[in-house]
């Protein structure tokens, strides 16, 4: 009797396993393969007329109010109204459910889809960073997450938007894998031999979809990056910049831009090489009115009110510092980002 009930139970247990393994090859098929990890989903994704901008982002409960103002600052110059910001936010498996009523709040005063992934804990094995998260790993897997998409723009928590990102996500891809900002290749091509001919920085990555797809990179760099992300000083940038070369393009500086305050500046801080890639109109230009910046620079970051710069004089992080928090006032979360920081 007790054998007879233990291979009923055995059945049973093959019968799922069949079944769900059928059901996850539907997924797949069905190009939804984002679906195994969506915890919820905006019920305005079916509004099909609406040209989406799809924008990544990838965050665990240590930097939502970050995450928040840098996602309300893109939502201010959302200037067409044709266009539609889609957000998709990778989430830590630890991640408080509570905290996403915080990008909720953001639907009372602008038009906009969020969507919600839980990323498993699959980069355990992988090498950590200081702040011992795995967050920046989850941009590797974005060709793999969303291949019912042609293209989507990644932009790091650190990021304030000053135009339209329409104009960002837009870009010609010009056969290219990805396009990017253009930052230091030195260390990488030194140490390591590499063959880059363009090599730029993860932190806003406009990701050629389809065509990663199509040529399987999206799998080759999932595996390049598991075999050597503790080879690598930056394991999951020197992977996308190792895969994705030499299909590599570079943004506009507008779009490229990192916390400056004039040429000097720039020259000073930023490799003189840069110049060659960008047009010394086009960093003057971007200075004055940029696209975006990446808030790399500034150590701790700006959004600790009280600390000390990378930069001899405070006057550069101090700027951005307060158009951080002019975008803060705009959320409802305000009193609490001035305690937590």
């Amino acid at each position: 009797m007790r054998k007879l009930l233990k291979l009923i139970i055995l059945i049973i247990l093959i019968k799922l396993l069949i079944n769900n393994l059928i059901k996850i090859k539907k997924i797949i098929l069905k190009r939804k393969f984002h679906k195994i990890f969506l915890y919820k989903e905006d019920k305005k994704m079916i509004l099909n007329s609406t040209n989406l901008i799809n924008v990544c982002m990838a965050l665990d409960n240590n930097i939502i109010y970050p995450t928040l103002v840098s996602m309300t600052s893109a939502l201010e110059n959302n200037n067409n109204k044709k266009n539609l910001l889609a957000y998709h936010l990778l989430l830590s498996d630890d991640f408080k459910k509570e905290n996403i009523e915080i990008f909720e709040s953001l639907k009372q005063n602008y038009p906009v889809i969020i969507n919600y992934y839980i990323i498993p804990n699959i980069f355990a094995s992988f090498k950590s960073w200081s702040h011992g998260t795995y967050c920046h790993y989850y941009k590797i897997i974005i060709p793999m997450l969303f291949p019912n998409l042609e293209r989507i723009l990644y932009l790091d928590t650190d990021t304030l938007i000053f135009k339209d990102l329409s104009k960002l996500y837009n870009l010609n891809f010009n056969h290219n894998f990805i396009i990017g900002a253009q930052a230091t290749d030195k260390y990488i091509v030194k140490k390591y031999n590499a063959k880059i001919k363009l090599y730029v920085n993860a932190g806003v990555i406009l990701f050629n979809i389809k065509k990663i797809r199509k040529y399987n990179k999206d799998i080759e760099l999932l595996y390049f990056t598991m075999k050597n992300c503790r080879k690598y000083k930056y394991p999951e940038q020197d992977s996308i910049n190792i895969i994705f070369n030499p299909l590599v393009g570079i943004f506009p500086y507008e779009w490229g831009m990192r916390e400056i305050d004039s040429l000097d500046t720039y020259k000073k801080y930023c490799e003189p090489r840069y110049i060659k890639k960008y047009p010394i109109n086009g960093i003057v230009k971007a200075i004055s009115k940029p696209g975006l910046v990446h808030l790399t620079y500034c150590f701790p970051k700006i959004y600790y009110r009280i600390t000390k710069y990378r930069f001899e004089n405070d006057s550069i992080c101090f700027k951005y510092q307060k158009l951080f928090y002019f975008y803060a006032k705009k959320t409802k979360y305000l009193p609490k980002i001035l305690v937590k920081y």
